[in-house]
């Protein structure tokens, strides 16, 4: 039986970079100069802030009453009701069920604007 000679070469380092490499760096040094002018986008599309203010009324609950009908009763034509509800939940505080009691003072809100500030 023959032995097959075995080479022993000394082991080769790559003092090159492979291309996938060095492409991955270039990659990582551009990545804070997007981050940062993505920052600065952000930073200049940001609306200034914002207040708003309620015009509303104050109503005495009646017996029978529901937010559907109090909305009714305060809307203008052409006025969305489901806004005004939503809005006198939020105003008032009201849960879910949106239950309401006789003699109970709830907000009617009638108009909601939004100021810019400067």
């Amino acid at each position: 039986m023959k032995r097959e000679k075995t080479i022993n070469r000394p082991c080769q380092i790559n003092k090159h970079p492979s291309q996938r490499a060095l492409k991955k760096r270039k990659r990582l040094r551009l990545l804070p100069i997007i981050l940062l002018l993505l920052l600065s986008i952000m930073g200049t599309t940001v609306p200034k802030s914002m207040e708003t203010y309620q015009v509303r009324e104050e109503y005495c609950v009646k017996p029978g009453d529901t937010l559907w009908s109090i909305a009714s009763s305060y809307a203008n034509e052409g006025d969305d009701l489901r806004l005004m509800i939503h809005r006198m939940v939020e105003a008032n505080g009201l849960k879910d069920d949106c239950t309401l009691k006789p003699g109970e003072t709830i907000y009617v809100v009638l108009e909601e604007r939004e100021l810019r500030s400067n």
